[in-house]
């Protein structure tokens, strides 16, 4: 009995401790920190998550951006996303708002971002710990270009697939992202010489999406030099910023095309689900270990 006191003494100065960081570090007003750690509290039951956990998922939440009402909303996603994919909740609360940042979503659209990694995962051969680590590669370009989240995520599924791992898929994604909105001078003479145009590319990238937008130069340059030839590698290479974007073509059109498009919908599919629900939810309430937690 001295052993629980003391154990609980400690916890709860631990969960308070976590609650003042909030304040001083992560924007929360202090007038809002009641109505915070009792939905805290309240949520350690309903998702079978220890307050800790939940005190450092809340840490990145706030730090986002997100306060008062609107975090415990996020958290709440955040905490189902985790218990569904097994995974570290803090790492799954910086996956969530890194998504939700990018593309400027609020904290009502928390369960679309988090169905939309979910499906990611699901798809592709990576965890949320390593995406969650990679996505800042790409996203923010992305974003800012107009490319959705889900044709990020569907091409980095092929990619994945293809044995690649997350954090490279990113950074190739990214670089071929930018060679493509703004080419280089021997980018656009290479174009010219296909028949394509700077702007053409550009605007197939954003009216299409990549994947089409890299069939497309594909076709226009096999139709002037024989595929595999010389010269038909390095037009490819010139028009997508090197090495770097003929491999990423390679692995995203052709035969991958279809997979990559596949991909593309189902996360498509995912992030469309208007239910506010997380995906796997309604699984994980009913496993056992779900509900030794929340006991």
């Amino acid at each position: 009995m001295v052993g629980i006191g003391v154990a609980s003494v400690k916890a709860a100065g631990d969960f308070q401790q976590s609650m003042s960081l909030l304040v001083t570090s992560a924007g929360e007003s202090q007038k809002n920190i009641k109505m915070v750690s009792d939905g805290i509290l309240k949520m350690s039951v309903d998702t079978g998550t220890s307050t800790k956990q939940l005190g450092a998922g809340m840490y990145y939440i706030e730090s986002a951006g997100f306060h008062a009402a609107d975090a415990l909303k996020v958290l709440g996603v955040a905490a189902m996303g985790a218990k569904t994919e097994n995974a570290d909740l803090a790492t799954v609360a910086r996956a969530v708002t890194g998504v939700m940042t990018d593309y400027h979503m609020k904290a009502g659209d928390a369960a679309q971002a988090m169905n939309g990694l979910i499906a990611t995962v699901q798809n592709g051969k990576t965890n949320l710990h390593d995406l969650s680590a990679s996505m800042g590669n790409v996203l923010p370009i992305a974003s800012a270009l107009g490319i959705s989240f889900p044709q990020v995520a569907g091409a980095m599924d092929t990619m994945t697939n293809a044995n690649m791992t997350a954090r490279q898929a990113s950074q190739n994604l990214a670089h071929v992202l930018l060679a493509l909105s703004a080419p280089s001078g021997i980018a656009v003479k290479s174009m010219k010489s296909v028949g394509l145009s700077a702007q053409g590319v550009k605007d197939a990238l954003d009216n299409q999406g990549l994947p089409q937008a890299l069939q497309m130069i594909e076709d226009h340059v096999g139709k002037k030099f024989p595929a595999s030839s010389v010269e038909y590698e390095t037009a490819l290479k010139n028009i997508l910023g090197g090495q770097v974007g003929f491999k990423l073509a390679a692995m995203l059109t052709g035969k991958s095309l279809q997979e990559t498009e596949a991909n593309i919908a189902k996360v498509t599919a995912a992030m469309k689900d208007n239910s506010g629900a997380v995906m796997g939810w309604d699984v994980v309430q009913g496993n056992l270990n779900f509900q030794l937690d929340r006991a």
